[in-house]
């Protein structure tokens, strides 16, 4: 028996398994039955509806591929984090270090791991113990140490010292403790009042708002311009920011969702690009305003506003048939789950991989189109849909009784999309093809 079958009869045990326990969809298990496609099985690893047994399980796979994406789960089981932390592939180790769910006595021991890059995913990791990240903050490597105090986590006590420049060992981290949003109010007050680090406590969203206020007005503008990216700042003292600064200055309000929809109205007219793109992917700005900017000459600002929560659904319809070169907003469209149903089924057969790719990321596509996208001919496209949390979701009855519908319903459900718009000649004949096995 040659390795590939070895292979695919390992994988067949685990999912029949599965099956028998009803952690996975009768359909999903004939897909898998098939053949041997490591990327559906990468996928499932990644999917964040992939059961713990089933993930502990593809946690110890020869693939190291398969382990990482276990690894990266947030559903992951605790023990087998463990494990997959002493993994002999750097990359694992590295996935598991970045776990958020990772158990805190596994971070303090990858703490310690011999390599850099492990060390800095402990260090950025806001489940990282305080203990583990003072003892990071002392590693060799400046980038760990940086990272492990700009850590959330990072003990409120030693970031006042920090602050303060009361530790004398560390004096060069000050900067980065003032931005710290643990960083004690009462630290930020001191700081400001003694005029030091005004632009990184400006900037700090647990910065007290007497304080912000009376740092909109400083005389120096980085100071007012980090106020301006503050989103703790109440809306009527960034709506008096708007009235003047430079353009980093407007780019900071632009990005800012607690900017009020006035402000974001005016911010969408501005004359910078930079300006108008931050405007467009603010999750605050007003439904109108989103409306505008879906006409702005640059591409990169109507993508924007095609992944934007707040788009309304009229606008994400129209972007979804953007025509530009890179794919750019139609890409963008395909990913946002307020993305039309129909507008989804007929990006699943866009000519550009990318766009297929952002449709089997988009947790709202229908199940139907992700099991055709499972069976795209881009490995990347059946992977990124095997880890859309749909796929792994018993099909209802109705939709089970769908999956056995004719021939001749599917070619007409296509017909009835064609008929609507939704899909093009050249899609409508794709589809028609794709279904008859042409």
């Amino acid at each position: 028996m040659d390795a590939t079958q070895e292979t695919l009869n390992r994988h067949r045990a685990i999912f029949t398994e599965s099956l028998g326990k009803g952690e996975i969809p009768r359909d999903v298990y004939d897909l898998l039955s098939e053949g041997s496609d490591k990327e559906l099985i990468h996928g499932i690893a990644r999917n964040h509806l992939c059961p713990p047994n089933l993930l502990a399980r593809l946690a110890k796979d020869e693939d190291e591929d398969v382990r990482q994406s276990a690894a990266a789960n947030p559903l992951c089981p605790p023990e087998a984090l463990a494990w997959l932390a002493e993994d002999e592939c750097r990359s694992v180790r590295l996935s598991t270090a970045q776990n958020p769910s990772c158990p805190p006595d596994v971070l303090a021991r990858l703490a310690e791991d011999e390599d850099q890059q492990i060390r800095f995913g402990a260090a950025m990791n806001p489940s990282c113990p305080p203990e583990a990240l003072s003892f990071l903050a002392k590693d060799k490597d400046e980038g760990v140490r940086r990272a492990a105090v700009q850590n959330p986590s990072y003990p409120p006590e030693a970031l006042s010292r920090l602050a303060s420049g009361t530790d004398v060992t560390m004096r060069t981290m000050a900067d980065l403790a003032a931005m710290n949003p643990s960083c004690p109010p009462k630290t930020l007050v001191r700081l400001a009042s003694w005029g030091l680090l005004k632009r990184e406590v400006a900037g700090n969203p647990s910065c007290p708002l007497e304080v912000l206020s009376r740092l909109a007005l400083d005389r120096n503008e980085g100071v007012r311009t980090a106020v301006a990216g503050n989103p703790s700042c109440p809306p009527e003292t960034l709506s008096l920011l708007a009235e003047g600064g430079d353009e980093l200055l407007r780019s900071n309000l632009a990005g800012n969702p607690s900017c009020s929809p006035e402000t974001l109205a005016r911010l969408a007219s501005d004359a910078s690009d930079n300006v108008r793109y931050l405007t467009a992917r603010n999750p605050s700005c007003p439904p109108e305003t989103l409306a505008r900017l879906a006409n702005d000459r640059l591409e990169p600002v109507r993508a924007a506003v095609a992944e934007n929560m707040s788009c309304p659904s009229e606008t994400l319809m129209r972007l979804t048939w953007n025509e530009g070169p890179y794919a750019y907003v139609r890409g963008n469209a395909a990913q946002n789950p307020l993305c039309p149903p129909e507008a989804l089924v007929r990006l699943a057969l866009d000519a550009d991989r990318r766009v297929r790719l952002r449709v089997a990321l988009n947790p709202a596509c229908p199940r139907a189109e992700i099991m055709r996208l499972v069976r795209d001919a881009d490995e990347v496209v059946r992977c990124y849909a095997a880890s859309n949390p749909r796929f792994l979701v018993c099909p209802s009855p109705e939709s089970a009784g769908n999956a056995g519908t004719s021939l001749a319903d599917e070619l007409s459900r296509l017909a009835d999309l064609h008929e609507k718009g939704a899909l093009t000649d050249e899609e409508f004949a794709a589809a028609k093809s794709k279904v008859l096995g042409a």
